[in-house]
């Protein structure tokens, strides 16, 4: 829905729109990006990676097979996506484990363009940035930061104020608060 700005014309508006949201695709791609190469598979990536290099060597891209017993738990959609992901990179013979990544990187910055689009079509572009910040922080996003966060700075100590209370990070998953030890809630 187009409006008038007070300060300038319609125009002016669309291009503030779609500025801010290239500012937060690149910030929703920096962050579920982050650690893409470096952190180790999980047990679902695993299952994607080795899945998609099965039905490149069986020449199948239509049942996908993982250990060669048929894989039929879930659609074929994120190995489709892995394997072009890895044949427009050239190495679709051996399979990176960023490959079988690509497709929640794209998932998320769907989410969050969506949700952009949707508050500021619906609502308002404050409430849309506001939004698209939301599905950013959420959990899920979170989680990988956390991830990224714990291989960077396994084993050191950091602190930082929370709140009025000093925060004391000692690795990957534990915290002290005033001297108290703790987890980081999951």
């Amino acid at each position: 829905r187009e409006t008038a700005n007070p300060s300038g014309s319609m125009a002016d508006t669309a291009s503030h729109s779609l500025l801010l949201l290239t500012g937060i695709i690149l910030v929703t791609c920096l962050i579920a990006s982050a650690g893409t190469t470096q952190l180790p598979l999980d047990a679902h990536e695993t299952f994607v990676v080795q899945t998609t290099q099965e039905m490149h060597e069986n020449n199948n891209w239509i049942v996908p097979v993982f250990n060669d017993q048929p894989r039929l738990k879930k659609p074929p959609l994120n190995y489709w996506i892995t394997g072009t992901v890895a044949w427009l990179t050239g190495s679709l013979d051996r399979v990176q484990p960023w490959h079988g990544r690509v497709a929640s990187i794209i998932s998320a910055l769907g989410l969050v363009i969506l949700a952009f689009l949707l508050a500021d079509k619906l609502y308002n572009r404050q409430l849309a940035v506001i939004s698209a910040l939301d599905c950013l922080t959420t959990a899920t996003m979170h989680g990988r930061i956390c991830s990224t966060a714990c291989s960077v700075l396994q084993g050191s100590q950091h602190s930082y104020m929370h709140g009025k209370k000093t925060v004391e990070y000692q690795g990957c998953g534990s915290f002290t608060v005033c001297g108290r030890p703790g987890h980081w809630p999951h």
